[in-house]
């Protein structure tokens, strides 16, 4: 979840040059869409960089709009408030999640085989160090700003939403006997990344061991959610 490269603003013409200069090299009228998203996802990746390196309390608005060399009334044109861009920065930092785990449970596989696919998947994406990052970035920001840490465990149910539908349409079919399938996403999730390790210790690297600790996880899950 690397940060995007800022974008350059462009400079006003300076006296040794022709006047309609700076009008060619950004003309007027409205940004074109692409444009309009490319500054967007600079403007996030930059500001998720500052919240990641400074903490929400001491990440600010002028800050953040030095690094991406914008002025403040600009990102202030995007986000009214800090915590507004401070929400939709990790929500982007965590887009890649939903894509990843989406394409992780497509196929026509067994049970046990789709849950071990979304276990690893969970793996990899435990090891991604920017994710840790958000992670502790949101639990040690939650006392202090409960209303963020509350709807940023929105997001991450809404990112793991796709496990959520399979295993709801599991159970319809009879394969598993589980009461709340969204409880059961975050369990899931939760043993996938190794629990508390997740946030205290650097992921294990061995292939052996992930394998093994995967196949004991989807082990233990069966135990429980199978009729």
């Amino acid at each position: 979840m690397s940060a995007m490269p800022s974008r350059s603003p462009t400079r006003p013409a300076s006296a040794d040059k022709p006047a309609r200069a700076a009008p060619k090299r950004r003309p007027r009228g409205r940004p074109s869409h692409a444009d309009a998203v490319r500054f967007r996802e600079d403007v996030l990746g930059i500001a998720l960089e500052v919240f990641l390196e400074q903490g929400y309390a001491g990440a600010s608005m002028d800050g953040i709009a030095r690094r991406a060399k914008v002025s403040k009334n600009t990102v202030y044109l995007q986000y009214k408030t800090k915590n507004e861009l401070f929400r939709t920065a990790a929500l982007h930092g965590l887009v890649r999640v939903r894509s990843e785990l989406d394409t992780s449970i497509h196929g026509d596989q067994p049970l046990q085989s789709v849950l071990l696919s979304i276990v690893r998947q969970v793996q990899t994406l435990a090891a991604d160090p920017g994710l840790r990052g958000l992670a502790r970035l949101l639990i040690a920001e939650s006392q202090r700003f409960p209303d963020i840490a509350a709807a940023m465990l929105d997001e991450v149910a809404h990112l793991f939403e796709p496990v959520t539908v399979y295993l709801r349409q599991a159970v319809r079919d009879g394969l598993l006997r589980v009461p709340d399938p969204a409880a059961a996403t975050l369990d899931l999730a939760i043993l996938a990344m190794g629990g508390f390790n997740f946030l205290l210790s650097e992921p294990p690297t061995s292939a052996a061991v992930l394998r093994k600790r995967a196949g004991s996880v989807v082990a233990l899950l069966l135990d429980g959610w199978r009729p």
